[in-house]
């Protein structure tokens, strides 16, 4: 998705540059692909609390009709929609600065059912989230989260939330982002310090051990 909003698309076998996806909505915040192959895309068409879903193998398909599972939905909660990820288990997370949902296929006339995961469990940034082992982590705002059927704050994480969010530059706050390392399962969160325009911080939890250690 470019900074515009758009939705595009690169063939990687075309020799094409990449090009804007047909009939898809535009001044969009992000997406992601389903399990089911259904592209959704959060705050879409400049509505920072729609969620809009392509048919199926078709992503130039998103106008619902009594054949095709493409459609939308306005999440009722939350200011504006950051992103979404796809988990295993026929789940999905959609983040909202201040709230996270579950996203789940039903294969019925409404196609996906969307419920409440955690309230003031929203996402600070896009990259700010990851998958490890089955399990979603994220930085909100002011804490830590974890989703493995629920959300729930990250272990051990009160001395962490302090030292992060008593020294952090909120301005510059979207640049924050979240990783791996899976050969010694550790779950890495970098963001830009109070007195600083860059990143120059980070955090990890050792997911084993479920401890954290701080490091510039």
């Amino acid at each position: 998705m470019y900074k515009n909003g758009s939705l595009y698309e690169w063939d990687v076998d075309g020799g094409k540059r990449a090009e804007v996806v047909t009939n898809a909505p535009t001044n969009n915040l992000g997406f992601f692909v389903t399990a089911e192959r259904q592209v959704v895309v959060v705050g879409a068409s400049g509505n920072p609390r729609n969620v809009a879903f392509s048919d199926q193998e078709d992503n130039t398909d998103w106008t619902a009709t009594s054949t095709n599972q493409a459609g939308d939905f306005v999440l009722q909660a939350g200011n504006q929609l950051i992103t979404g990820r796809r988990m295993r288990g026929g789940v999905n997370l959609i983040f909202a600065d201040t709230e996270a949902f579950t996203q789940r296929y039903t294969a019925d006339r409404f196609v996906f059912s969307f419920e409440r995961a955690g309230s003031g469990a929203g996402l600070i940034a896009p990259n700010a989230v990851v998958e490890f082992e089955g399990v979603m982590y994220w930085m909100g705002n002011r804490g830590f989260y974890a989703f493995n059927g629920f959300v729930q704050e990250m272990p051990s994480v009160g001395d962490i939330r302090d030292f992060v969010f008593g020294d952090i530059n909120e301005s510059q706050k979207e640049k924050c982002w979240a990783g791996t390392d899976a050969q010694n399962r550790i779950i890495w969160f970098a963001y830009p310090s109070g007195g600083s325009t860059e990143i120059d911080r980070y955090v990890i939890f050792h997911v084993r051990d479920g401890v954290w250690a701080t490091g510039e």
